[in-house]
């Protein structure tokens, strides 16, 4: 079912989940910045683990919704 649009529930729930997600990196960055360890690596590191996560619950989500045979 190539093109399938995702339910609202599952665009609701990653929203929540990207905003939580996006939160915690700001705080994490800010620590690492009190603490002076703050690198590009861990910009970085954080960005796309980020990024990672949220396209990881959206794509379980999609999975979910797919119809059983």
């Amino acid at each position: 079912m190539q093109g399938e649009k995702p339910q609202q529930s599952i665009v609701k729930e990653t929203k929540r989940i990207g905003v939580g997600t996006v939160i915690m990196l700001v705080v994490m960055l800010a620590i690492y910045a009190v603490l002076g360890k703050f690198t590009v690596g861990v910009l970085l590191g954080g960005l796309l683990g980020s990024a990672y996560a949220i396209f990881n619950f959206f794509m379980l989500g999609m999975t979910l919704q797919k119809p059983r045979p």
